[in-house]
């Protein structure tokens, strides 16, 4: 998927963490608006959920306590909410262009996760997968399989196959700075090529900074010019 697209006619190479949740007659919450979805929160029944994942680590949640209080099980829930909505965007959009069943194709799907995790939050790394797992990735054929990859590695990999002529020699040893949405990551990574295609592979994560990333900038510009 290159571009995601609504029905408001519009399309971007990215979508946005969000979820809008609307108060049902039950008292439970129900999935109203998402990430290509969203248009503005309606009504005062209506709840905007964002940029969640990161509160998996529960570093990072404890942080975010003094703002909001939330527990672990709500945000498990926000992100399997969000990854089934994903889930079925992208299976109604190939029904839609290919021919082939879709329980029939071999599919990866292809997650990053913050570089921290595999090595020293474990705990967000496994209930991040049981999201995954949750929202039904799994559910749609026999050869449909999950991938992991830490984020700066994707980031790196992403930058050097999309820029031509960007040397990257094997068996190279390249320090990537990941700023990202709301983290920023450090890592050490060996290259080596495949049929001359470069491949990273985190040898050391040096550190993540959470809280610091583009969201977070972007975030404060905005609460500064509302105030001005």
């Amino acid at each position: 998927v290159a571009y995601w697209y609504n029905n408001k006619s519009w399309s971007r190479p990215k979508i946005p963490t969000v979820l809008v949740y609307q108060k049902q007659a039950d008292g439970q919450d129900a999935v109203l608006e998402w990430g290509v979805e969203i248009d503005t929160v309606g009504s005062s029944s209506c709840t905007k959920r964002e940029w969640f994942k990161i509160l998996l680590s529960t570093d990072y949640l404890d942080l975010n306590q003094s703002r909001e209080v939330i527990a672990l099980a709500e945000v498990k829930k926000w992100i399997t909410d969000y990854l089934r909505c994903l889930y079925q965007w992208m299976y109604l959009d190939c029904k839609a262009r290919f021919e082939e069943d879709w329980t029939q194709l071999e599919v990866v799907f292809a997650f990053a996760v913050p570089d921290m995790w595999p090595l020293e939050d474990r705990p967000a790394l496994t209930n991040f997968n049981a999201c995954i797992r949750d929202a039904g990735f799994l559910d749609g054929g026999p050869g449909h399989r999950l991938r992991i990859h830490t984020e700066a590695v994707a980031a790196a990999t992403s930058i050097v196959r999309s820029i031509p002529g960007m040397l990257c020699p094997s068996s190279t040893k390249v320090l990537v700075l990941d700023a990202g949405g709301s983290t920023v990551d450090i890592v050490l990574c060996d290259v080596q090529h495949f049929n001359n295609v470069p491949r990273f592979t985190s040898i050391q994560a040096i550190g993540s900074i959470m809280g610091i990333g583009g969201v977070n900038y972007h975030m404060k510009l905005e609460r500064c010019f509302r105030h001005k």
